[in-house]
Protein backbone atom coordinates (compact mmCIF):
# COMPACT_ATOMS: atom_id res chain seq x y z
CA UNK A 1 0.00 0.00 0.00
CA UNK A 2 2.73 2.22 0.83
CA UNK A 3 4.49 2.03 -2.20
CA UNK A 4 1.53 2.70 -4.18
CA UNK A 5 0.57 6.07 -2.24
CA UNK A 6 4.16 6.99 -3.16
CA UNK A 7 3.47 6.29 -6.26
CA UNK A 8 0.33 8.30 -6.45
CA UNK A 9 2.04 11.31 -4.54
CA UNK A 10 4.89 11.31 -7.47
CA UNK A 11 2.83 11.30 -10.10
CA UNK A 12 0.62 14.15 -8.90
CA UNK A 13 3.60 15.98 -7.97
CA UNK A 14 5.28 15.24 -11.38
CA UNK A 15 1.78 15.86 -13.26
CA UNK A 16 2.10 19.05 -11.63
CA UNK A 17 5.55 20.55 -12.31
CA UNK A 18 5.15 19.67 -16.26
CA UNK A 19 1.89 21.39 -16.36
CA UNK A 20 2.57 24.29 -14.03
CA UNK A 21 -0.52 23.67 -12.24
CA UNK A 22 -1.29 23.89 -8.64
CA UNK A 23 -3.85 22.77 -6.15
CA UNK A 24 -6.54 23.02 -6.22
CA UNK A 25 -6.96 22.12 -9.84
CA UNK A 26 -9.49 25.27 -10.62
CA UNK A 27 -9.11 28.36 -12.28
CA UNK A 28 -10.68 31.44 -10.06
CA UNK A 29 -13.19 34.09 -11.96
CA UNK A 30 -11.00 37.19 -12.58
CA UNK A 31 -12.59 40.11 -9.74
CA UNK A 32 -13.27 43.66 -11.10
CA UNK A 33 -14.27 45.96 -8.31
CA UNK A 34 -15.63 49.32 -9.79
CA UNK A 35 -15.19 52.13 -7.92
CA UNK A 36 -17.96 54.17 -6.76
CA UNK A 37 -18.00 58.08 -6.98
CA UNK A 38 -16.80 58.25 -3.62
CA UNK A 39 -14.27 55.54 -3.52
CA UNK A 40 -10.93 56.01 -5.24
CA UNK A 41 -8.87 52.77 -6.10
CA UNK A 42 -5.61 51.25 -3.95
CA UNK A 43 -2.23 51.61 -4.99
CA UNK A 44 -1.28 48.60 -6.85
CA UNK A 45 0.39 45.66 -5.60
CA UNK A 46 3.43 43.15 -6.70
CA UNK A 47 2.89 39.86 -5.69
CA UNK A 48 5.85 37.54 -5.15
CA UNK A 49 5.57 34.42 -4.81
CA UNK A 50 7.77 31.86 -2.57
CA UNK A 51 10.64 29.70 -3.51
CA UNK A 52 9.78 26.69 -5.80
CA UNK A 53 6.35 28.58 -6.88
CA UNK A 54 4.15 30.38 -9.09
CA UNK A 55 1.98 32.48 -9.80
CA UNK A 56 -0.19 30.01 -10.07
CA UNK A 57 0.42 28.33 -6.93
CA UNK A 58 -1.09 31.58 -5.12
CA UNK A 59 -4.06 32.06 -7.27
CA UNK A 60 -6.47 32.07 -4.17
CA UNK A 61 -4.37 34.59 -2.24
CA UNK A 62 -3.70 36.74 -5.67
CA UNK A 63 -7.64 36.97 -6.29
CA UNK A 64 -8.60 37.70 -2.49
CA UNK A 65 -6.01 40.40 -2.42
CA UNK A 66 -7.38 42.02 -5.39
CA UNK A 67 -10.96 41.22 -3.81
CA UNK A 68 -10.40 42.70 -0.89
CA UNK A 69 -7.88 45.18 -0.98
CA UNK A 70 -9.37 46.98 -4.05
CA UNK A 71 -6.24 46.91 -6.26
CA UNK A 72 -5.18 45.90 -9.27
CA UNK A 73 -2.29 43.06 -8.05
CA UNK A 74 0.43 42.12 -10.56
CA UNK A 75 2.11 38.61 -9.80
CA UNK A 76 5.78 38.95 -10.36
CA UNK A 77 7.09 35.33 -11.00
CA UNK A 78 10.53 35.55 -10.88
CA UNK A 79 11.29 31.87 -10.91
CA UNK A 80 9.43 29.15 -12.54
CA UNK A 81 9.62 26.00 -9.92
CA UNK A 82 12.71 24.39 -9.75
CA UNK A 83 14.70 27.57 -12.04
CA UNK A 84 13.57 29.89 -8.79
CA UNK A 85 15.61 27.02 -6.46
CA UNK A 86 18.72 26.41 -8.44
CA UNK A 87 20.51 30.25 -8.81
CA UNK A 88 21.51 32.86 -7.10
CA UNK A 89 18.68 35.48 -4.87
CA UNK A 90 20.80 38.26 -7.14
CA UNK A 91 19.99 36.96 -10.47
CA UNK A 92 16.08 36.29 -9.54
CA UNK A 93 15.92 39.68 -8.43
CA UNK A 94 17.39 41.07 -11.27
CA UNK A 95 14.75 39.43 -13.16
CA UNK A 96 12.12 40.22 -11.09
CA UNK A 97 13.27 44.38 -11.57
CA UNK A 98 12.91 43.37 -15.14
CA UNK A 99 9.47 42.01 -15.27
CA UNK A 100 8.09 44.86 -12.93
CA UNK A 101 9.76 47.50 -15.04
CA UNK A 102 7.33 46.18 -17.74
CA UNK A 103 4.26 47.75 -15.60
CA UNK A 104 6.12 51.23 -14.79
CA UNK A 105 3.26 53.34 -15.73
CA UNK A 106 1.29 51.70 -13.46
CA UNK A 107 3.38 51.96 -10.54
CA UNK A 108 4.78 55.56 -11.21
CA UNK A 109 2.46 56.75 -8.75
CA UNK A 110 3.71 54.48 -5.54
CA UNK A 111 2.87 50.79 -5.08
CA UNK A 112 2.16 47.94 -2.33
CA UNK A 113 5.15 45.13 -2.43
CA UNK A 114 3.75 41.97 -0.61
CA UNK A 115 6.43 38.62 -0.45
CA UNK A 116 5.45 35.71 0.34
CA UNK A 117 8.20 33.55 2.25
CA UNK A 118 11.69 33.84 -0.27
CA UNK A 119 9.52 36.22 -2.21
CA UNK A 120 9.66 39.06 0.57
CA UNK A 121 13.70 38.95 0.17
CA UNK A 122 13.47 39.04 -3.63
CA UNK A 123 10.42 42.36 -2.72
CA UNK A 124 13.56 43.96 -0.42
CA UNK A 125 15.50 43.43 -2.70
CA UNK A 126 13.65 45.09 -5.50
CA UNK A 127 12.79 48.40 -3.30
CA UNK A 128 16.52 48.02 -2.29
CA UNK A 129 18.13 47.98 -5.84
CA UNK A 130 15.73 48.35 -8.63
CA UNK A 131 15.06 52.09 -10.05
CA UNK A 132 11.80 51.00 -9.87
CA UNK A 133 11.82 50.40 -6.10
CA UNK A 134 11.82 53.93 -5.30
CA UNK A 135 8.25 54.04 -5.98
CA UNK A 136 7.69 51.70 -3.46
CA UNK A 137 5.09 52.99 -0.47
CA UNK A 138 4.51 49.49 1.54
CA UNK A 139 6.20 46.24 2.00
CA UNK A 140 4.65 43.51 3.38
CA UNK A 141 6.76 39.84 3.71
CA UNK A 142 4.59 37.13 5.29
CA UNK A 143 6.81 34.01 6.60
CA UNK A 144 10.13 35.85 5.08
CA UNK A 145 13.19 34.87 6.98
CA UNK A 146 14.54 39.14 6.52
CA UNK A 147 17.47 38.07 9.26
CA UNK A 148 18.66 34.91 7.83
CA UNK A 149 18.03 30.92 8.94
CA UNK A 150 20.62 28.89 11.15
CA UNK A 151 19.46 25.45 10.56
CA UNK A 152 18.09 23.38 7.55
CA UNK A 153 14.67 21.65 8.20
CA UNK A 154 15.48 18.17 8.96
CA UNK A 155 12.90 17.01 11.57
CA UNK A 156 12.43 13.67 9.70
CA UNK A 157 16.06 13.62 9.33
CA UNK A 158 15.75 11.75 12.93
CA UNK A 159 19.54 10.91 14.81
CA UNK A 160 21.07 11.92 11.34
CA UNK A 161 19.64 15.74 11.21
CA UNK A 162 23.12 16.85 13.47
CA UNK A 163 25.43 15.59 10.77
CA UNK A 164 23.67 16.63 8.11
CA UNK A 165 23.78 19.95 9.50
CA UNK A 166 27.44 20.15 10.06
CA UNK A 167 27.99 18.95 6.73
CA UNK A 168 25.81 21.78 5.29
CA UNK A 169 27.66 24.19 7.16
CA UNK A 170 30.93 23.22 5.68
CA UNK A 171 29.80 23.65 2.40
CA UNK A 172 27.02 26.60 2.45
CA UNK A 173 29.61 29.76 2.38
CA UNK A 174 31.33 28.01 -0.88
CA UNK A 175 31.55 30.56 -3.71
CA UNK A 176 29.98 27.26 -6.08
CA UNK A 177 27.02 26.96 -4.01
CA UNK A 178 26.45 30.28 -3.32
CA UNK A 179 25.60 30.68 -6.95
CA UNK A 180 23.21 27.86 -7.60
CA UNK A 181 21.58 27.42 -5.02
CA UNK A 182 19.23 29.99 -3.97
CA UNK A 183 18.34 28.95 -0.06
CA UNK A 184 21.55 29.21 1.15
CA UNK A 185 21.94 33.27 0.58
CA UNK A 186 19.98 33.54 3.61
CA UNK A 187 21.69 31.34 5.33
CA UNK A 188 23.36 32.32 8.84
CA UNK A 189 25.45 30.18 10.56
CA UNK A 190 25.86 31.52 14.08
CA UNK A 191 29.22 30.50 15.08
CA UNK A 192 30.62 31.25 11.19
CA UNK A 193 29.46 34.60 10.94
CA UNK A 194 32.96 35.30 9.55
CA UNK A 195 32.29 33.53 6.61
CA UNK A 196 28.81 34.84 6.61
CA UNK A 197 30.48 38.35 6.02
CA UNK A 198 33.08 37.32 3.44
CA UNK A 199 31.20 35.03 1.37
CA UNK A 200 27.37 35.59 1.56
CA UNK A 201 26.20 35.79 -1.70
CA UNK A 202 22.97 38.24 -0.92
CA UNK A 203 21.51 38.31 2.57
CA UNK A 204 25.06 40.33 4.24
CA UNK A 205 24.54 43.18 1.81
CA UNK A 206 20.90 43.18 1.81
CA UNK A 207 20.53 44.02 5.28
CA UNK A 208 23.95 46.46 5.01
CA UNK A 209 25.65 43.99 7.41
CA UNK A 210 29.02 44.10 4.89
CA UNK A 211 28.95 47.59 3.15
CA UNK A 212 26.55 50.36 4.41
CA UNK A 213 24.12 51.19 0.92
CA UNK A 214 22.89 55.37 1.71
CA UNK A 215 20.41 54.51 -1.41
CA UNK A 216 18.79 51.34 0.37
CA UNK A 217 18.63 53.09 3.53
CA UNK A 218 17.12 55.85 2.38
CA UNK A 219 14.34 54.21 0.21
CA UNK A 220 13.76 51.69 3.35
CA UNK A 221 13.04 54.83 5.82
CA UNK A 222 10.19 56.43 3.10
CA UNK A 223 8.18 53.27 3.03
CA UNK A 224 5.07 54.42 4.98
CA UNK A 225 5.05 50.50 6.70
CA UNK A 226 7.07 47.66 6.21
CA UNK A 227 5.49 44.55 7.48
Amino acid sequence: MGYWLVFVFGFVQGSRWLSGYSYPFYHLPPFKRQCGPSEERSLPTLLFPGCNDRCIGIDYFHWALERHSNSEVICIEYGHLLDSVFTSLESLVNKACTLASKHESILKDGFVAVGMSMGGLVARGLIQRCPIGEKASVLIAVGTPQAGVAKIPMESAGFFAPVLQFLFEQIVYHKTVQKFVSSTNFFKVPHNLAGYHRTNAFLATLNNESVIDPVAVARIERLSALV
